[in-house]
């Protein structure tokens, strides 16, 4: 049997604290592929993927809210910014595009009003809409 079958709970329970796959396949002496490998089909391992990126993703937003100086806090901020890119690459079930509701877009419609010539002009914000029309007076 291989490793990773054997060690599964150890390596789930590790998952499951934050702890990075890597670190975990080091210190039993194979890599993490071998692991995503052997475990990528176990619905138990998916969990713990899940649960180690919402748990690295928390740890990273107390990071920021600990911050005490403008360099740890941008270092805070961009170690925040790759773990929900990680999320939303590796946990797609969860934080994926797919799962989240885009909002509906109104079209925004910006008027300009030139006064001397009663001009009016209509322009959407794409550029796609462009209505004129010249006023009485």
């Amino acid at each position: 049997m291989s490793i990773p079958i054997t060690n599964k709970q150890a390596i789930i329970d590790r998952l499951m604290t934050g702890e990075q796959l890597p670190t975990i396949a080091f210190s039993l002496g194979i890599t993490a592929s071998a692991i995503s490998h052997a475990l990528s089909k176990d619905a138990e391992y998916k969990d713990a993927i899940e649960c180690q990126l919402d748990a690295r993703m928390r740890m990273r937003e107390q990071m920021v809210d600990d911050a005490t100086d403008m360099f740890s806090l941008a270092r805070a901020k961009e170690l925040l910014r790759h773990s929900e890119f990680r999320a939303t690459t590796e946990g797609r079930s969860r934080w994926g595009k797919d799962t989240i509701d885009a909002p509906t877009l109104a079209p925004t419609f910006n008027v300009i009003m030139s006064s001397p010539n009663h001009t009016l002009t209509i322009v959407n914000e794409e550029g796609g809409v462009k209505i004129e029309g010249k006023g009485q007076g």
